[in-house]
Parts: C-alpha cells; sequence; structure tokens
C-alpha cells in the first residue's frame, strides 16, 4: 500500500509490484487454482469484495494496484522477479488494467 501511495506521490508512470509468484491465481492453494493473466478493476474489486485473495498475502497487492489504476488510469502488474522481462511483454504476470 505504501508503495501505490509513493507512486502516486511521484506521479509514477508505470507500477510493479514484485512477489514471491509469478501471477496472481484464484482459489490458490486448492485444486481449482487457475492464474488471472489480467484483471479489470472492477473485476478486482468484486473479488476483493467476495474474499477471494487472503489478507496477509495478495489481497495488500491488489489493493495496492488497484489504487493506482484507479487514480492514474493506466495499468499495474505484478509478478515475480524471474517473470518481470515476460510480463513487461505481457507474456507473464498479472495486469491489472483499467
Amino acid at each position: 500500500r505504501t508503495a501505490a501511495l509513493l507512486a502516486l506521490s511521484l506521479r509514477a508512470e508505470s507500477f510493479v509490484i514484485l512477489t514471491g509468484v509469478p501471477h496472481v491465481s484464484r482459489d490458490f492453494g486448492t485444486p481449482r487454482e487457475r492464474p488471472l493473466a489480467e484483471l479489470s478493476l472492477a473485476q478486482a474489486r468484486q473479488l476483493l469484495e467476495a474474499g477471494e485473495f487472503a489478507r496477509g498475502s495478495m489481497r495488500p497487492k491488489i489493493e495496492a494496484a488497484a489504487r493506482y489504476v484507479a487514480a492514474t488510469d493506466r495499468p499495474a502488474l505484478i509478478t515475480d522477479t524471474a517473470s518481470l522481462a515476460r510480463a513487461l511483454e505481457q507474456d507473464a504476470g498479472t495486469w491489472l488494467v483499467p
């Protein structure tokens, strides 16, 4: 969340959150787990309200990305370091879009 506030105050042109997994997943840790390549801001908000993401894990990352996207109307990226180059080419990671 602090990173989003910093990005907004600096008027950053992009916002990337590096984490321990290559992408955001629905139903994380279950047999139904599936990666999310892209999430609209509206979808992210719905999933947050439904309690989809763990509070101490992916939830604050999604909230921070959503805050940035809502304020700037620009996408944000969540991925891990190993996938970053591919994610910047939109071939990995999860993009949160307006």
